[in-house]
């Protein structure tokens, strides 16, 4: 063998080093694909309509945006249904003083032929946040929608804590979903509201409550004061969020959390899926 035959079987091993090979069968949906929700362009709809900001996360390499009832949903669904990309679920809020709201059979109907599923928030007037006094009037919502869901193809719902809201804590969400007693009643873990409304308290103990339940996980950059920054920034940590999930064994898709994050967002964007890139690599070989 000559000097060039030995530097192209040096260059072909380099490649096939590099190449990635096939998804392992037992690969979670997390690490195969990263979300954004769609309230990074919120503050931006002037500069990105639908069919950009789908085009945009494309380039860039996510998987998909998950959507907000009542925010230009039916045309942000449209145009990822266009560019190929996915729709990981659709934030509704519901008010459980007032029966079952018609609006949540728009949101099925709106993720029909995705693997999306309904991400469902509860308000409440007339109960005391985390009141378990509201628990029925909620459980009676649930169960209907999570029918609902079964007939339409989809893989139940995730209840959505969020703060403020009647059903704010990641407990009053397992709470719920431990009384519906069905597995497609599970829920969502969002960082910013669990470190605002459980002040950020006893991370694992949460995970591992939560994780019989769990269909779905909203992650960003944050202060050591809960904020919403793209992942890279500001001085909180995520790593142990991610570790402790894949410790836990979560398989379900992670989306990027976006509310009120302004300014360069092909920027901002690019360098957050840059960060989930290293995140992900801490977790494999942490």
């Amino acid at each position: 063998m000559n000097r060039r035959d030995v530097l192209k079987a040096g260059t072909a091993a380099a490649a096939l080093a590099a190449w990635p090979g096939p998804a392992r069968a037992d690969e979670a949906r997390w690490e195969k694909s990263f979300y954004v929700m769609d309230t990074w362009f919120w503050q931006s709809e002037k500069e990105f309509d639908p069919p950009a900001q789908a085009a945009l996360l494309k380039k860039l390499g996510y998987g998909g945006m998950a959507l907000s009832w009542g925010s230009r949903h039916a045309e942000r669904r449209a145009a990822l249904k266009e560019a190929g990309l996915e729709v990981p679920g659709c934030y509704v809020v519901v008010d459980i003083d007032g029966g079952y709201p018609s609006h949540l059979a728009g949101g099925l109907a709106l993720l029909k032929d995705t693997t999306g599923i309904p991400w469902v928030a509860l308000t409440s007037k007339k109960h005391a946040k985390s009141d378990p006094a509201g628990d029925e009037a909620a459980l009676s919502i649930l169960v209907r929608c999570a029918e609902e869901s079964k007939a339409a193809g989809l893989g139940g719902l995730a209840l959505y804590p969020h703060v403020g809201f009647w059903m704010e804590k990641v407990g009053d969400a397992v709470r719920l979903a431990r009384k519906a007693g069905r597995a497609d009643v599970g829920l969502q873990f969002n960082q910013y509201h669990w470190m605002v409304a459980d002040r950020g308290q006893e991370l694992r103990k949460t995970l591992e409550g939560a994780a019989p339940y769990l269909k779905g996980v909203s992650i960003n950059g944050s202060g050591t004061r809960p904020s919403i920054l793209p992942l890279g920034e500001g001085e909180y940590d995520v790593y142990p969020i991610l570790k402790a999930l894949s410790e836990l064994g979560y398989k379900g898709p992670v989306s990027h959390q976006g509310y009120s994050i302004k300014g360069n967002l092909p920027g901002r964007l690019e360098a957050a899926k840059a960060a989930w890139e290293k995140l992900k690599a801490r977790v494999k070989n942490g």
